[in-house]
Order: structure tokens, then C-alpha cells, then sequence
């Protein structure tokens, strides 16, 4: 018997996963979301008003803009087919600032995961 990390439950690892950390994949993905929400409020609870308000910037200019390009594609995005993507992932070492953000269509961003520019093949 082990007991799930996220809602304390004890449960019986699948057989061909002995290191099973989570009972369910629902308590899996709520860890995952907990984490990336603490690794982006790790960097906001650092910043400035001066850097959050760069930030904002950032979302307000992808939201109104009439013409916005993909950084990995080069395409003009449409507006309700926009993401603000981290260029380097949080995943990855990446900070929650506005010079690593930057505006991608729904496409390119969820093909892109949590990959660096240079092993997508980043256009820009």
C-alpha cells in the first residue's frame, strides 16, 4: 500500500508502476497544476509593480492588437486563436516576465509542450 501525495489516500500501485507517487490521474494532474501555479506565483510574489505591469502589458497588446504574428510559425494570428506562451518553459528553468513572453497561435503553443525555441525549430 502506498498513499497518494496529493489527496493522502492509500491506494495499490499498478503492477508495472512500483514508484506510483499519485492514485488517480485526476490527483496527478491537480499536483501538476499546483506546481505550475506555485512556480509562477514564486516569480509574481518577487516582481516589482514596474515588471508586473510589463506583464500585463504584454496580455493587453495580444488581446487588442489587430495584427499579431506567431514567434514560431511567423503567421498572423487571429484574435481568438491567440496564446501568450513562455518562451522558455517554467518547466524548465524558465521566469514568469514579460521578455519571456511572447504571443503564439493555439497550434504552434500546444504542439510546442514544454520544448525550448531551438528544439521546435523557432522561425524567429
Amino acid at each position: 500500500m502506498m498513499i497518494c501525495e496529493q489527496c493522502g489516500e492509500p491506494f495499490v500501485p499498478a503492477w508495472n508502476k512500483p514508484r506510483q507517487r499519485f492514485c488517480s490521474y485526476e490527483c496527478r494532474l491537480r499536483e501538476q497544476i499546483a506546481r505550475r501555479r506555485a512556480q509562477k506565483l514564486t516569480g509574481v510574489v518577487e516582481m516589482t509593480a514596474r515588471e508586473k505591469a510589463a506583464i500585463a502589458a504584454v496580455y493587453a497588446r495580444a488581446a487588442s492588437r489587430n495584427t499579431v504574428r506567431c514567434y514560431l510559425c511567423g503567421e498572423v494570428v487571429l484574435i481568438n486563436d491567440r496564446h501568450v506562451d513562455h518562451i522558455v518553459p517554467l518547466s524548465r528553468g524558465g521566469r514568469h516576465v514579460a521578455s519571456n513572453l511572447a504571443v503564439a497561435c493555439a497550434a504552434c503553443n500546444l504542439s510546442k509542450s514544454a520544448k525550448l525555441p531551438e528544439e521546435v525549430g523557432v522561425l524567429v
